[in-house]
C-alpha cells in the first residue's frame, strides 16, 4: 500500500507517542481529571489523566512532579497523562512488599507486607466520621460497640 506520509512526519509521530512534562496543576472538568503541564517545547498543555485503579494524584499547583504523556502519535486528543510524584520522595520498599504512599510524604503509606496489611501513617481512621481511629498507639471507638462473642481483655471476661 502506498503512503503519502513523509519520513519527517513518521519520525515526529514516533517521538510524540511518549512525552515527559513538568506538573502544572490538576482540575476537574465534566467530572474528569485534567492536568495542565509546563511543556517541553510542545504546544500541548492540557491532558486527560489516566486514573489507574481509580487513583487520582491531586498535587498542589506547581509541585515538583512529572507528567508522562502516553499516546499514539501527534493526536493530542488521544493522549492520556500519568502523574508521577517527585522521585526523591518515593519510599524504598523492601523485597516482597507493596506500598501505596502519599506522593509528597513517604512516611504516610499503606502497604501489603508478609505480616499483613500495614499503615505507617500517624493516624488511621475507619468510617465516614472516624468511628474507629488508631492514633499514637491508642484505639478510639466513637459510637455503640456490638460484639458477637464476649469481650476478653487479659484474664477478665466481660459479657456484652
Amino acid at each position: 500500500m502506498t503512503s503519502f506520509t513523509e519520513q519527517a512526519d513518521l519520525t515526529r509521530n514516533g517521538q510524540d507517542a511518549t512525552e515527559r512534562h513538568v506538573f502544572g496543576e490538576l482540575s476537574f472538568q465534566r467530572n474528569a481529571p485534567i492536568v495542565k503541564v509546563n511543556g517541553n517545547g510542545t504546544e500541548d498543555s492540557e491532558f486527560a489523566v489516566l486514573t489507574i485503579g481509580g487513583n487520582i494524584v491531586h498535587l498542589k499547583k506547581g509541585t515538583n512532579a512529572e507528567v508522562v504523556m502516553i499516546g499514539g502519535g501527534d493526536d493530542t486528543n488521544a493522549k492520556l497523562a500519568v502523574i508521577l510524584g517527585p522521585r526523591d520522595k518515593v519510599y524504598q520498599a523492601k523485597e516482597d512488599e507493596s506500598w501505596y504512599q502519599h506522593p509528597m510524604n513517604p512516611d504516610e503509606r499503606l502497604g501489603f507486607t508478609p505480616n499483613g496489611i500495614r499503615s505507617k501513617s500517624q493516624s488511621i481512621g475507619l468510617g465516614a466520621k472516624g468511628q474507629v481511629e488508631i492514633l499514637d498507639g491508642a484505639v478510639y471507638l466513637r459510637g455503640p460497640v456490638y460484639t458477637e462473642q464476649p469481650i476478653q481483655i487479659g484474664s477478665k471476661e466481660f459479657k456484652s
